[in-house]
């Protein structure tokens, strides 16, 4: 073949070969754009020259290690304008937001679990049948999953990370989040306007809490009722607020008797609403006895009960975190704190529910035996029945079932509340399990899975 002719055909043909390769390269470029699209979903970008990873969201917690500049890191939750973040396969810690640049959030990818199989799985430190064990989780129960590697999940349990066997999780869509279906009990004839120029309308009832809204002079608020010097008030749908009442005038076409009278059942009526979903519940635990008060004590005198209450305590808050609920502790030290007081800060955070946990004692041993729920107003008898069933079920010891309790931190308190006894501190096969970690983290897990069934009905 003529050398000529042959060039001058491979010229002929370049400018073509030249914009394949070109697509070939745009191809190449997108698909390598996609993957990095995929991998920053979910994560943040340190800018901070040196950042902090500390064990909870906040400065008062102590610092777990430290990131660099510039280095990538997964979002597992947010709290208090601090995310919890995955730092290497098997720790969780907690960066300040305002450090840290937000890539692509899409919570959507995030995968979900159901334990099968079997009644009870392991939760292994590593993704190894080897690993040290370092907890169990019942069957039916519903993880977050945070990560794969092999026949392996990485999934959040308790605050940290374990790893559990393909085998015993299917993958199961995101828990349902159902849209709050709230009956409007308010008389919206009654409303509170405006009569200064400027006011604040505060998330709780003290200008010393967060500031929602900033109202001006004549504007008007769907009233629900008073809480001392306050009004609370509707600013926006799914929004509520309370206004100092030296600062605003309450109306309605006859604003007098009748409403006075009402305030107080409308107030029950719409805090007695049961959540759709966990992940929107506020939870006050309250840790019974604590300080000078060390409650029962065991009969080798070896074991308090304030220290048990607050062992389970932090279980039981940690696991219902992995949910997202709002949990509000009465106390998270060895500290005195009155009964009235325990009732109150159920009242004022207006709990969805209040939970007392104790361990009993009777002046006779090894008399009674196991775990039971007390209540004091019948509307609680149902989530009172509901937590008794599962602790029936997955518990480790026997249970005695719901009983009526006249108990002061039930008994004071405005919200749904509940006390449960989790054992007897002078039985001697109570004993040998309520002092193990597994007994306490067994009936935290038996509670959780109570609150995930009676707020998903």
């Amino acid at each position: 073949m003529n050398s000529n002719y042959s060039n001058a055909k491979v010229q002929k043909y370049l400018p073509s070969l030249k914009t394949f390769l070109a697509i070939i390269l745009l191809f190449f470029i997108a698909g390598i754009g996609s993957m990095i699209a995929l991998a920053n979903e979910n994560t943040v970008v340190v800018m901070a020259n040196v950042l902090n990873v500390r064990l909870g969201p906040g400065l008062s917690y102590d610092i777990l290690t430290q990131v660099n500049q510039d280095d990538r890191l997964q979002i597992l939750s947010e709290e208090n304008q601090w995310y919890q973040v995955r730092i290497g396969n098997d720790q969780l810690g907690w960066v300040a937001s305002w450090l840290v640049e937000k890539e692509e959030i899409t919570p959507d990818s995030i995968q979900y679990g159901r334990v099968i199989n079997a009644p009870e799985v392991n939760l292994r430190q590593y993704a190894s049948a080897e690993s040290e064990i370092i907890g169990t989780i019942p069957e039916n129960a519903e993880l977050e999953i945070v990560y794969q590697d092999g026949d392996w999940y990485q999934v959040l349990y308790m605050g940290k990370v374990a790893w559990i066997n393909s085998d015993y999780l299917e993958i199961i869509a995101a828990p349902t989040q159902l849209e709050a279906s709230l009956e409007r009990i308010i008389d919206y004839e009654s409303y509170v306007s405006i009569d200064a120029e400027a006011a604040e309308i505060y998330m709780e009832p003290t200008s010393n809490s967060s500031v929602i809204y900033h109202a001006t002079y004549g504007e008007e608020f769907n009233y629900l009722y008073s809480e001392g010097d306050w009004f609370y008030v509707e600013v926006a749908p799914d929004q509520y607020g309370y206004i100092g009442n030296w600062l605003a005038s309450a109306h309605t076409n006859d604003f007098s008797e009748e409403v006075e009278v009402s305030q107080e059942e409308n107030r029950k009526n719409y805090h007695a609403r049961v959540n759709t979903h966990l992940s929107e519940a506020t939870i006050v635990i309250d840790a019974g006895h604590g300080g000078t008060d060390p409650g029962a004590i065991s009969t080798d005198e070896q074991v308090y009960e304030k220290e048990l209450a607050l062992n389970t305590s932090f279980k039981l808050q940690a696991r219902l975190q992995d949910a997202g609920a709002n949990v509000i502790m009465t106390r998270t030290e060895d500290r005195d704190v009155g009964l009235g007081e325990r009732a109150q800060i159920s009242n004022q955070n207006h709990a969805d529910l209040f939970i007392s946990l104790h361990f009993d004692s009777l002046e006779v041993p090894n008399m009674m035996s196991g775990t039971t729920t007390y209540y004091y107003n019948d509307a609680d008898l149902d989530i009172a029945e509901t937590i008794s069933h599962y602790l029936a079920t997955q518990g480790e010891l026997p249970n005695n079932g719901t009983r009526f309790g006249n108990f002061q931190v039930l008994r004071e308190n405005t919200q749904p509340a509940i006390l449960i006894e989790l054992g007897y501190m002078n039985h001697f096969v109570d004993l040998k399990h309520i002092r193990t970690d597994h007994y306490q983290a067994t009936v935290a897990e038996a509670i959780y899975q109570a609150l995930r069934d009676y707020y998903g009905q």
